[in-house]
């Protein structure tokens, strides 16, 4: 939620309103805010991201579009001591920097990234969970190379969105009026390595997460489906997409030279 829309182009809407009462219209309707909820998150980006963070917990991480702040405890919790969250959405950034983190920005996502930039403001690794989408196509490439400028040689990109390759995620490209482009595991490494990442994984973010046996046989119960599913697709297309989870996940790095 970073992109601030302005023009004054006719036929174009400005989204000011919108990301003004993002937090009450939209996103705590799905997002509830509680503690569970942010420990559930906790042990998914602990399986998600988890083997591609560095061990230092002294480098820059940059949280970009950080919502209600989910991600940010998380790194809170695993010990990272220097990170920052940046979002365009007043009520969220309030809300982050009185539960969870002072270290958090009320700033347009593309002038953040621009100043950071002049001011030669370097990060080891830069996050987006849930952004992508929101990011008019014309200017995905844009957000995209600006983010390897501002990543240290070796630095990685993390990357989550909704995965439009199930054919029953039709909604999550619509449930949002912010949304305004949807990815598949094609499209999504094709964006990051024309913006120059390479050494690009995308996976499934697979649910639910943790380890118990509850998450365990819910996760074996979601394999099953994923198995019928792609038995159905195979009657109706070609290539089969390889993954079906309800969103999907790209690592990329910056090469070291």
């Amino acid at each position: 939620m970073l992109l601030h829309e302005t023009s004054c182009l006719e036929g174009e809407i400005s989204m000011n309103e919108v990301y003004n009462k993002y937090l009450e219209s939209h996103f705590i309707r799905l997002n509830i805010p509680s503690g569970k909820a942010f420990e559930y998150m906790t042990k998914c980006y602990l399986d998600w991201y988890g083997p591609y963070l560095p061990e230092d917990k002294n480098v820059r991480i940059l949280d970009f579009g950080c919502g209600m702040g989910h991600f940010l405890y998380f790194l809170k919790k695993m010990g990272y001591n220097n990170f920052v969250g940046v979002d365009i959405s007043p009520q969220q950034v309030a809300f982050v920097s009185k539960y969870i983190t002072s270290n958090v920005v009320l700033a347009d996502g593309f002038e953040f990234l621009n100043e950071a930039l002049r001011r030669g403001d370097y990060f080891y690794v830069i996050v987006l969970n849930d952004v992508i989408e929101h990011i008019p196509k014309h200017r995905t490439l844009e957000l995209l190379k600006l983010v390897f400028n501002i990543l240290e040689p070796g630095g990685k990109i993390f990357v989550k969105t909704d995965n439009l390759g199930n054919p029953f995620n039709l909604r999550a490209r619509y449930m949002d009026f912010t949304h305004e482009v949807g990815f598949t595991e094609h499209s999504l490494y094709q964006v990051l390595y024309v913006a120059g990442f390479r050494k690009i994984r995308v996976f499934g973010a697979r649910e639910p997460c943790g380890r118990g046996i509850k998450s365990w046989i819910m996760r074996l119960m979601s394999s099953a489906s994923r198995v019928v599913l792609k038995s159905l697709l195979h009657l109706l297309m070609t290539p089969l997409p390889k993954i079906l989870d309800k969103d999907i996940i790209a690592i990329g790095e910056k090469p070291l030279k």
